[in-house]
Parts: structure tokens; sequence; C-alpha cells
């Protein structure tokens, strides 16, 4: 019998010798690089998807941080419809045509992979092109990339036949540094990587449009990467306009202000790496805080000047000016998602939301490499003087769109900004937002699972998304055995980790399962959530409950994360859902024995007559004592997770219903603390609408986010908007005012519809 692999990729271009039955994984043509033969992974076997291309890289460079390296080629495109550049990339690249922006990726893949990226060059059939890849490797641990060495393969296709493409032997791209990018520059965020600083304009980037006889730098080979497809469609990059609201001087502080000093900046620590304050080549958001900014309305732009734009609605996407200095100039651009007190802050979300460049006397076309979220934006001229012709900003979103909207304006309203804000957290990966962190992480993830869903989005950008978690290594960055990461891809050398996080992922996959998801990767999940569960029966005590957790305990941006040691009851009834889930997934009725024991066990310590109590502690004498800790999201997860029905508990349910939520009146029920967005806001609404409230579910939702739809047309992390204002999970929006029941609540959970046997794709063609 052939060895048969799995593989979602298989390109039937270019034939290689045939497999003996006895091949070992990785056969084929010994002549070929061994990056293009097949690549075996234990979880799944891809093949490789360019026909000439091999991963390069400077030699040299391979461990050099905050790196840009400018790839370029030329090619005479064929009079042909099917034309396509192929790329995969670390970390991030960015494509120009012929000096114009093409492409900007790619999508997010787990440690030792890369997504392969296809673009149709059909509009430039019959021309000759200049390609032109910039590409930046990082090389720090970040939430939002990986910590890995930089590396380009690309090639571009003609109907089975390369015209150009990268290999260290053959010179059909040459690599050169983008030395007008700042290296040694203060971090943006503890979960992104550098702020953008240049040294030069539009004069540097001539090279993207013609040669300028700089010596290309030698490459070598790099990698070996195993590549998976896509998955995810394809983004758009719709443009925007900002429009000027103003602007007035920068003087210097009256009296000297307390200076903002973040964990990423002065203070890094062996497990975040990243340049010392003593390394910086220049220190934007010190020079930012040297000023005051004072409106008034002279117009002019020389130093020390400033000018304010706006967009219409909070958008993510990258940074473009185009603008004339009358003299040498050196420019700081600040931004924000919405204004504090009428004030631009730009470090209100534990960031730098700014960029830097030092320009040359002339026109230039300012663009940042990587994307950011705002609604305001200041040009703030630190020296010379600038003339601004224009402001805009290219968005960087997923091309998801509303079928129909609401017949409700307000309601259709709250659509859009759900809309809005999936857009721009499902572009490279489920992320929790654009901003501060562009992280995959779970339960999140599981929200924004159900708004694809509702959107008919495709459901292969579910499939990257917990195919990333699939092929995570095992005990990364020193997680405990069986754990999972909390968010990924990403590097986090802490070794933190959610718990509770974990057990979301097993709903979403079952989840995932009955909306028709690949039924590979359900299986080779199998074995990891076992593991996962053996982590949590470690914790089990004598009462058959989970107690004293490790790691980051988090229920919920509320007074409930204050009550999650020693028992904790909605983390016991999450526990027992997730293991009903695993039980339906895969024909196991002693998890589901497990499931019901350990939720009738927290529910009869938890029960206090009247409420739930969040918790129970150790006292002195060794058993269990049930203080009066009450919050709202406990009583929703006992309902959600099946421990509570309204039939069974129907005071509590008539009085939640009607004495709680977002209208709550000032006062009533002091003694149980008020719920939040993330996520006991939504879990009301879940059940609300589970149980026909219609009406309330409409009214508690234009009064929490009609506001937020209003002021930045997206949805936000919390309740109030002190946090980020456009925040993945809350897209959830879109199912609530979906028809159509929601998924019954996790206690009496359904099973997944049966499934047939699959066998994988016999694995034929290179």
């Amino acid at each position: 019998m052939p060895r048969v692999y799995k593989t979602e990729y298989v390109r039937g271009l270019v034939p290689p010798p045939a497999l003996a039955p006895d091949a070992s994984p990785g056969a084929g043509d010994a002549s070929r690089p061994p990056w293009t033969r097949l690549v075996f992974n234990p979880q799944l076997m891809m093949s490789a998807p360019f026909l000439a291309a091999t991963p390069v890289w400077p030699a040299g460079f391979r461990d050099r941080r905050n790196t840009g390296i400018g790839f370029a080629a030329e090619a005479d495109l064929p009079e042909e419809i099917r034309l396509t550049l192929r790329l995969a990339a670390a970390n991030t690249y960015r494509v120009w045509i012929n000096g114009r922006f093409f492409a900007y990726g790619p999508a997010r893949a787990p440690h030792g992979h890369l997504r392969v990226d296809e673009w149709s060059m059909d509009a430039f059939a019959g021309t000759t092109v200049r390609i032109a890849i910039e590409v930046v490797a990082y090389r720090i641990n970040a939430f939002s990339v990986l910590d890995e060495p930089g590396q380009l393969t690309a090639e571009v296709e003609a109907q089975g036949r390369a015209l150009v493409w990268t290999s260290p032997e053959r010179g059909d791209f040459t690599a050169r540094l983008l030395d007008h990018r700042v290296q040694r520059i203060v971090r943006y965020s503890y979960q992104r990587t550098f702020i953008e600083c240049y040294s030069g304009g539009s004069e540097s980037d001539v090279w993207r449009e013609t040669g300028d006889g700089t010596p290309p730098l030698p490459l070598e080979a790099a990698g070996p990467s195993i590549f998976l497809p896509r998955r995810l469609p394809l983004p758009d990059f719709p443009l925007y306009e900002l429009r000027r609201i103003g602007g007035g001087f920068m003087a210097s502080p009256a009296e000297t202000p307390e200076r903002y000093r973040a964990r990423f900046t002065h203070e890094l620590a062996p497990t975040l790496r990243g340049f010392q304050p003593s390394e910086w080549d220049t220190d934007p958001p010190g020079a930012w805080q040297d000023y005051r900014f004072v409106r008034d309305e002279i117009e002019n732009l020389a130093a020390p000047r400033f000018a304010d734009y706006r967009l219409e609605r909070l958008k993510s996407g990258f940074i473009r000016i185009e603008l004339t200095c009358l003299a040498p100039a050196r420019i700081i651009i600040g931004w924000s998602e919405r204004l504090v007190d009428g004030r631009l802050d730009v470090f209100r979300l534990q960031t730098n939301d700014l960029a830097q460049w030092d320009l040359a006397a002339g026109a230039h076309t300012l663009e940042t490499f990587e994307p950011y979220t705002l609604g305001f934006l200041r040009i703030a001229v630190f020296s010379g003087e600038v003339s601004v012709r224009q402001a805009s900003l290219r968005g960087y979103e997923a091309p998801a769109r509303l079928e129909t909207s609401h017949a409700d304006p307000d309601l259709a309203a709250i659509q859009a900004a759900a809309l809005a804000t999936f857009r721009q957290n499902a572009v490279e990966v489920f992320m929790d937002c654009p901003s501060r962190e562009r992280a995959g992480w779970l339960a999140d993830s599981f929200y924004i699972g159900r708004s694809a869903h509702a959107l008919k989005y495709p459901i292969a950008a579910e499939t990257a998304f917990l195919e990333n978690y699939l092929l995570a290594p095992a005990c990364l960055h020193g997680l405990p055995e069986g754990m999972l990461p909390m968010c990924y891809p990403s590097d986090h050398d802490t070794g933190d980790f959610i718990p509770q996080w974990t057990l979301w992922l097993v709903l979403q996959i079952h989840e995932y399962a009955r909306r028709g998801g690949e039924e590979w990767l359900i299986q080779d999940f199998e074995p990891h959530l076992r593991k996962l569960f053996g982590w949590f029966d470690r914790h089990l005590n004598a009462e058959g409950l989970l107690e004293r957790l490790g790691g980051w305990n988090f229920v919920e941006w509320s007074k409930a994360n204050d009550f999650v040691q020693d028992v904790n009851f909605p983390t016991n009834w999450l526990y027992a859902a997730a293991l009903d889930a695993f039980a339906t997934l895969y024909r196991d009725p002693a998890a589901a024995g497990r499931a019901n024991k350990i939720r009738a066990a927290a529910t009869k310590l938890s029960w206090q007559g009247e409420f739930f109590a969040d918790r129970a502690l150790r006292g002195e004498n060794g058993a269990l004592q049930v203080p009066a800790d009450f919050t709202e999201i406990c009583q929703y997860s006992a309902f959600v997770f099946g421990a509570a029905t309204p039939a069974s508990h129907p005071g509590l349910w008539s009085r939640l219903v009607a004495e709680f939520g977002p209208l709550r009146q000032a006062g009533a029920h002091p003694q149980v603390h008020s719920a939040n967005m993330l996520f006991g806001w939504v879990m009301r609404w879940e059940l609300l609408k589970a149980d026909g409230e219609h009406r309330r579910l409409e009214e508690e939702m234009k009064a929490l986010l009609l506001p937020m739809a209003r002021d930045t047309g997206t949805l936000w992390e919390h309740d109030s908007p002190r946090a980020s204002c456009c925040h993945g999970f809350a897209a959830y929006a879109l199912w609530l005012l979906a028809d159509g029941k929601t998924t019954p609540p996790w206690g009496t959970v359904q099973a997944a519809p049966p499934r047939e046997a699959t066998t994988a794709p016999t694995l034929t063609h290179l």
C-alpha cells in the first residue's frame, strides 16, 4: 500500500518521481533542495507549493533585530490570464508593483511553518513589471509575530511555469538592506514589536521603481519551513481619507509632567527582548512628551506646530501622508482610537502610538509598514516646515459582508459596527484587537467563530486559527505538560497561561465540528485535548472539583477575577461543559459522566438559596467554606454551562431577566457585582435570545452597544472606552442579531451531527 498523507494543498504541476511503497516521508528527487521535497510533520503532511522558489535571506542577517530587506526583480509577463505572485515570508511582507502598493501579508502560522499567499497578477499581463517586496524580520518575542529568522520565498507563475523566483544561486530577486529604517528603537507595546522610525522619505523608496546601483546583498538559504495554505481570504485595502480638524503650536510644559514609562520601554526584563534605552538611536515617545499641544487657528506647519485629522469611523490599516517639506524636517505622527476629554493620548492603550520620519526638502509620500488602529491623527513638525497635501489610511480588512441589514435602524447601526469590528480582527488570524496586540487569543476566538458563521464567512478562516494551535510545539515557553498557549502564534517567554481559555478552545472545536469543520483537524486534536484534561485532572480535589489552578485564572474583566481561588465555580462549570463537548466529539461516555459529577458537585456548593456564589475557600479545618462572594457572570455561567435552567431556578432566572444586565437600576442587588462585556454581557444576551426575550435583548444591546457604534463605529473590549475600542469577540452581536436559535446551554449540549469516516487524500504530486 502506498503511504497516505493528509494534505490540503496539493499542486499537480510538477510531478515527482514515484514514491516506493516503503519510501520515507520526504523521499523524492535528491537533486532538488530539501525544502522543496515533501516535509513530514507528525500532525500534517503538506506538499511544497512552489515550482522553483526556495527560501532566502541575506547572509549574516539571520539574527539581526528589526531589519528590513528589500527584494526586487524584473519580469516580462506574457499575455496569459493566469499570472500568480506566490510568496511566504517571515515576519511580514509588503509588495509594490511598478512603485504602486500591491499586497501585504502573510497570515499567521505556527513555529516552523509559513502560510503561502497567492496574488493574481492578471491585470499586468503583457507588460514588464518591477516587483519590489519589503520583508521585515523583528527577531523579538511578541504576541503578534514569532521570534524566528527572516526569510522570503517568492515566485511569479504563468500557467504552471515559473518566470522569476527567489534562490541563493539564481539572481532573479536581488536584495538590499532598507537602511533608512531605524533599527534600534523602542518597542511599540508589550505585545507587539517596534515603533517605526525612518531616516528618509520618498528618496529612500526609489528602489521600488528602478534600480539605483546599490550592490546587492549576497543571499543564503533560509529555512527550511513547512508551508501551509493561507486558508483565510485575501484582505481588502480600502482607502479612507482623514479630514483636518484643526491644529496649533507645541509649547514647553509649564512644569515637568510625569513621564510615561511602561514595562516594555525602560524596564525590559530578560523575558522581553528589545533595545534598552541606552541603545536607542532616537526617542520619539520622549520627544513627544517634551511638549504640550496648544490649539490655535493658524494653518501653517512650521516647527514647532501640529495639525490634527480624524476619520469618520475608527479603522485599522496603514497611515499614509502626502506632504512637501520646504526645508529638511523631522515629523512625528501620533494617533489614538478616540479622544480622552478632548485630548489625543498616544499612550492610552499602553502603546507608543507614534512613528517618526527625518525628511529631506521636497515632496514625499509616507506610509507606515505596520497596520494601526485610529480615529484621530496628529502630525507634529519638530523641525523644518511642512505642507500636508493629504492624510489617509489604507485599510487592512477581512473581506466580510452583511447579506442584509436589520430593519430597525439602531440595530442596523450595531450590526454595521459589529461587521467593522470583525473585518478588522479577522484579517490574518482571529484576533483580540487590531491595535495593542493583534494576537490570536482563545476565548475571544470562540465568539469570533460564531460571528464568522453568522456572516457565512469561509470556515477555512477558523480552520487556520485552530490549525495554528494544533501545530503549536508541546510545552511551548515552559508551559506545564498538557497545557496549551493562551494566545498563538506568539512568543511569550514568561510561561504565562490562562487555564480557562483552553477550555473555551474545546467548546470552539465542538461548535466548529457542528459548523462542518475539517474532520482531519478535529480528529488530530483528540490526543492534545486528552493531555489537556490530564493537566486539569491533576488539580481535582477530594470533592472532585478543580482547586487552586495554576496560571493566570481569568473569568471576566470584573470583580469576578478577584474570586478565582480556591475553588471557582464558573471555572468548574466551564470544565464540565468542555468535558461534555469532548464526550460528544470523540464518543467518550466516561467524559460525559465526569462532567455530570463535576457540574452537580459545583452546583450544590455554589447555590446559596438566592444566588450562586463564585467560590469556595479551603478553611483552616480543611473543609470548603463558601463566602458571600456573588457576581453577575457567575449567575450567567450557571445557566450557560447547564448548572441551572429557567425551569430549575425560576426565581433566579426571573430576577436576572428583569433586574440585572446593563439596565440594572443603581443600588439594586448591591451584593452581586456587575458584569462586563468580556464575557458577561454576551453570555447574558445569549441566554435572553435562547429564552425568547427578544425585546429585552434588543433594548439592552441598544443601551450598551449603540453608543459605541455612534462613537467609533466599532464595538469595545469593556462597557466603557477605557481599553480597546475594536475588540474581536464583540462582533458576536452579528450572531445575536441573526435569525435562528443560539446554541443550547452546554449542560444540555446536543450531539454533533454524525460524521462519516474520512480518508485523507493520497499524495500523488508535489
